[in-house]
C-alpha cells in the first residue's frame, strides 16, 4: 500500500500545469526546454506554442 502512495507523490512531482493553457503534463525537469524564470520561481509550458504565447500576453 504505502509503495503505490509514493509512486502517487512521484507522478505528482512531475506533473506540471501550463500557466498559459492550463493543462496539465509530464515534467522532465532536468530536460525540459519551455521554461522561464521570473525571480526565484521558474515556470514550464507544456508547448512551444503556449512558451511563445507568454510574449503577446505580457504586453
Amino acid at each position: 500500500m504505502e509503495e503505490k502512495q509514493e509512486q502517487k507523490e512521484y507522478h505528482k512531482w512531475l506533473m506540471q500545469i501550463c500557466p498559459i493553457c492550463g493543462k496539465e503534463f509530464a515534467c522532465n525537469k532536468t530536460h525540459h526546454v519551455y521554461m522561464e524564470r521570473v525571480g526565484r520561481k521558474r515556470l514550464y509550458y507544456c508547448s512551444y506554442s503556449c512558451f511563445k504565447l507568454r510574449l503577446y500576453l505580457k504586453k
